[in-house]
C-alpha cells in the first residue's frame, strides 16, 4: 500500500502527549490499511478535534478526512464519542463514496458498450 497519511490535531488534542499521538496515528494508519482496497495509493489527510460534550466521561470527537490521488478527490467527516469510532466513521464514508464512484464508472462503461452493439 502506497498511502501518505497525515494526522492534524486541533483544539484540546494539541496538548496530547507524543505517546498518545503515535497511538492515534497507528490507529488511523491501520484503519486506512483496512480500506486500502479502495484507496490504491494517494494521500489521506485527517483532521481531529475534541468537542466539549461528554457521555460517560467519553468526549465527543470530530474528524474530517480528505482522500485524494491523481484521479479522485473525496472528503468525509464524522462525529462520534471516542477517537476510533470517529476515524472509522469518516473512513467508512470515504470508502462508500469510492465504491459509488467505481459503480458509476462501471455502469457508464457498460452503457457505452451496449450502444456500440
Amino acid at each position: 500500500m502506497n498511502l501518505d497519511l497525515s494526522v492534524k490535531f486541533a483544539g484540546r488534542l494539541n496538548r496530547l502527549t507524543n505517546i498518545d499521538r503515535v497511538q492515534i496515528y497507528a490507529t488511523a494508519y491501520n484503519l486506512a490499511k483496512r480500506h486500502a482496497k479502495f484507496m490504491n495509493g494517494g494521500k489521506l489527510r485527517v483532521y481531529l478535534a475534541q468537542r466539549r460534550e461528554k457521555t460517560r466521561n467519553v468526549p465527543l470527537f470530530y474528524c474530517k478526512a480528505h482522500y485524494f490521488n491523481a484521479e479522485k478527490r473525496v472528503m468525509a467527516s464524522g462525529s462520534e464519542y471516542g477517537i476510533v469510532p470517529t476515524l472509522n466513521q469518516a473512513l467508512d464514508r470515504i470508502q462508500g463514496m469510492l465504491v459509488q464512484e467505481k459503480e458509476k464508472n462501471v455502469r457508464r462503461y457498460n452503457g457505452l458498450s451496449d450502444r456500440q452493439d
